[in-house]
């Protein structure tokens, strides 16, 4: 039995770096998947990586087009989470924001 069998995962960023990594580990150990990002073409490239790594395992995986500052965003990606299996198990906020800010030196 595969480590994540039956755990349904969100993943912000989920379309480069760590955030597709995690992705597309969670999705070997068994896990389904649902990744955000701003950007469609790089999600659904994504996802197809995600459900080759997963297919031995029957994993479902989806990409919902967002950004994290924006709450209805948000809302969107955890509700297709909970559309693939009833449930979000795992959250995995990858994604970062800048804020301007105060020089410490000011």
């Amino acid at each position: 039995m595969a480590l994540f069998s039956g755990i349904t995962a969100l993943i912000t960023s989920g379309t480069s770096g760590i955030g597709r990594v995690t992705a597309v580990t969670f999705a070997r150990e068994g896990g389904n998947v649902v990744i955000s990002g701003r950007r469609q073409a790089e999600g659904e490239k994504v996802v197809a990586e995600i459900l080759a790594a997963g297919r031995e395992h029957g994993i479902k995986a989806r990409f919902v087009q967002g950004d994290i500052t924006n709450e209805a965003s948000v809302q969107a990606a955890v509700q297709a989470a909970v559309n693939i299996s009833g449930t979000l198990d795992f959250a995995f906020n990858n994604a970062g924001i800048e804020l301007a800010g105060v020089s410490l030196a000011e």
